[in-house]
């Protein structure tokens, strides 16, 4: 009577090196893949010219610092995570924050009402310089402003514009924080 036991490994294991322990054809591996979701991170432009994201499968424990690692990995960059930063953006709010690198991406996108307004962006750390945001006109009179992703050659990458073509939108106009 064949005995089945399930164990969960840890993520350092090695089961190539615990089968090889047993006795050939006593022991099977199976792999299953933790519960996750696809993660995109736009801002790839600071490691590779001309890229916009990657998009990425990652667990439901991925953090920060780990999803900054695996972007790093997908541009074959050999430059050390702490260079750089993972934001949470919204064009529709002007709203930016900083991922704490113990936060759960996936975590977070999943708390958003909509992925069309919201992002993820790599961004390169900067000691000493003070960020430039763009300064966007208010909404146009109806209440209802047209803004649509676009990706640009601000610091920022991601920004949202209203389609009227005017002097405020024609000029990158900027205040500092």
């Amino acid at each position: 009577i064949p005995i089945r036991s399930v164990v969960v490994l840890e993520d350092d294991a090695h089961p190539a090196e615990l089968q090889a322990c047993h006795p050939r054809g006593e022991s099977k591996f199976s792999m299953k893949m933790r519960r996750g979701g696809l993660v995109k991170v736009f801002g790839g432009s600071c490691l590779m010219a001309g890229s916009l994201y990657k998009s990425l499968l990652v667990s439901d424990r991925t953090c920060t610092t780990e999803l900054i690692q695996l972007v790093l990995h997908c541009y074959n960059s050999t430059e050390h995570h702490e260079k750089f930063s993972i934001y949470e953006i919204s064009c529709t709010k002007d709203y930016e924050r900083r991922l704490h690198p113990t936060e759960l991406p996936l975590q977070i996108q999943q708390e958003w009402p909509s992925n069309e307004h919201f992002a993820f962006q790599l961004r390169r750390n900067v000691e000493g310089i003070q960020r430039r945001l763009p300064w966007l006109r208010s909404p146009e009179p109806s209440g209802k402003a047209n803004l649509q992703w676009l990706y640009g050659r601000s610091s920022l990458g991601l920004h949202s514009l209203s389609e009227s073509d005017d002097a405020f939108n024609t000029y990158e106009n900027c205040f500092y924080i």
